[in-house]
């Protein structure tokens, strides 16, 4: 057997790294990343607004109050027209009795302007964000004034881009924003991408022990924290190994010894069967004839079990020769095997089968198996009770059912109990013709033929047996 140390031998040199760079640096790696791109993104964005500033697109936060001076004496000389004001500005002008003659103000804006310029308000309002909104008048050199309205964002040179849109500062805030939403999204993309990475030596190593592929290397990564983990695999890994060497040394151990007593039982049985039938060949009446030939089929069947313990300890599970079966033929079959079982334990055979059709399976194993539960079934049921054996179909399965009015099964037993060597308790040993076996190799031709093997009890005790194979 192979140990754990010639394992590590071989691949000394794939043992995880016990340095590496800390987890929480390569976290704030990714945070430096994200104020990286704000700082850029902000001054890209801010570029960008001062080169829409330089070109004339939009007008500067301070542009309305830089220029206030020029534009009223202009409007005061009569120079422009309150139309050909800069669009910095909202303009409102009424006549000598305060009455509203022109403005490209919205009617609630032309009365704020209105009762601003009545009262000698030289502040309308703040906005949301605590700027102010100032107003200045001035008289104009035909009779009448002007209210000049600004505030301290930027605006669009244009009048209509102005009107139309809001206004640059909330358009370019926005633009980061989504900017920035762009970037933190590629960079968490890029940050999930070197994380999985980085845990793809643990993945692998996992996948491999589902497998029981305990021959491998358990990679490293240049992560301090995850390379702990690795360490700790390698440690797992080292232990599976030595535990599954020792599990499949005590198979091989028991397969020895299966096969070692399968061999003896070969010369009694040789024994007892050319004894039965020197017997057969004398004159016997019709009771001790019938007798003769019940005590040949038993030798035979045991003679088959015997082959087939051979066969399951060679493979773990016998090898099946599958052909198309009539469910019929079948159950006519189990009837007779498990008639003459009950018959020799005095019980009661209760035998149900209404299923027509052909079942791909292997006859003889499938009625070996069935014929075993209800030697179990028979061996533990009190004297005159009753043991079912049932033949149904359930979701393209045919299923096998043996039931009896025993004891049924322990907590050990239906655990335990589908597995070799398992006897429930100490006196069901060698010595008293119990190896634990019958239940294990019911297990193995189920499996077998795809299908499956379930211990249960019943709802008014005793206990159930089922096995469940496709019809396919």
């Amino acid at each position: 057997m192979e140990t754990l140390s010639n394992v590590r031998a071989d691949f000394s040199g794939g043992a995880p790294r016990k340095g590496g760079m800390l987890l929480a640096l390569v976290i704030a790696r990714y945070f430096v990343y994200v104020l990286a791109a704000i700082v850029l993104l902000s001054m890209a964005v801010f570029a960008g607004f001062m080169v829409l500033v330089q070109s004339g697109v939009v007008y500067a936060a301070n542009h309305a109050e830089e220029h206030l001076p020029e534009v009223t004496a202009e409007l005061a000389a009569g120079d422009i027209q309150p139309q050909d004001l800069p669009s910095s500005y909202r303009w409102i002008v009424l006549d000598e009795a305060g009455a509203v003659v022109s403005s490209d103000m919205d009617e609630q804006g032309r009365e704020k302007a209105r009762a601003a310029a009545l009262e000698g308000v030289s502040v309308v309002r703040y906005d949301g964000l605590g700027g102010a909104v100032v107003q200045d008048t001035v008289a104009l050199p035909g009779g009448g004034t002007c209210a000049l309205q600004y505030d301290y964002l930027p605006d669009f040179a244009s009048r209509d881009a102005r009107d139309a849109l809001p206004n640059p500062q909330t358009l370019m805030g926005a633009l980061l924003i989504v900017l920035l939403v762009a970037a933190i999204a590629l960079i968490a993309v890029r940050a999930s991408h070197v994380i999985a990475r980085k845990m793809r030596p643990l993945a692998d190593a996992a996948a491999h022990i589902e497998r029981q592929d305990l021959d491998f290397a358990v990679g490293s990564t240049n992560v301090r924290e995850m390379n702990e983990v690795l360490a700790a695999m390698e440690r797992m890994r080292g232990a599976l190994d030595e535990s599954l060497h020792a599990r499949w040394a005590a198979d091989e151990a028991r397969r020895r010894q299966v096969t070692a007593l399968a061999h003896d039982l070969k010369t009694p049985l040789a024994v007892a069967r050319w004894n039965a039938d020197l017997l057969a060949e004398t004159p016997l009446d019709e009771e001790q004839a019938t007798c003769a030939a019940e005590l040949s089929d038993s030798i035979g069947r045991m003679d088959g079990y015997v082959r087939l313990l051979v066969e399951a300890s060679q493979t773990g599970a016998a090898g099946v020769r599958l052909g198309d079966v009539d469910i019929a033929d079948l159950a006519a079959e189990v009837e007779r095997q498990a008639r003459q079982l009950c018959d020799a334990h005095g019980l009661t055979l209760d035998f149900s089968c209404a299923l027509g059709g052909t079942l791909r399976v292997d006859r003889a194993q499938l009625a070996r198996a069935a014929a075993n539960l209800v030697d179990n079934a028979a061996e533990h049921a009190p004297a005159g009770s009753r043991v079912a054996v049932s033949f149904s179909e359930a979701g393209g399965a045919v299923r096998i059912a043996v039931e009896d009015e025993g004891p049924g099964f322990s907590a050990g037993a239906l655990e335990h109990g589908k597995e070799r060597f398992y006897t429930g308790s100490p006196d069901r040993n060698a010595a008293s013709g119990h190896f634990g076996l019958g239940l294990s190799i019911v297990d193995d031709v189920a499996a077998a033929h795809d299908g499956t093997f379930e211990l249960s009890n019943g709802e008014t005790g005793g206990a159930r047996c089922v096995i469940e194979v496709p019809r396919g």
